[in-house]
Formats: C-alpha cells, structure tokens, sequence
C-alpha cells in the first residue's frame, strides 16, 4: 500500500510541476 501511495502522490506531484513549469513557461 506504501508503493501505491508513493506511486499516487508521485503523480500528482509531477503533474503540478509540469502544471507549473507550463504556467511559468507562459
């Protein structure tokens, strides 16, 4: 379950990241 939480948040993590960079990009 620890793998599928990290797994989780890793993904959100890296989509507001690239949410970010597009954002800045901008």
């Amino acid at each position: 379950s620890k793998a599928a939480g990290a797994d989780v948040i890793g993904i959100d993590l890296g989509t507001t990241n690239s949410c970010v960079s597009v954002m800045e990009g901008k």
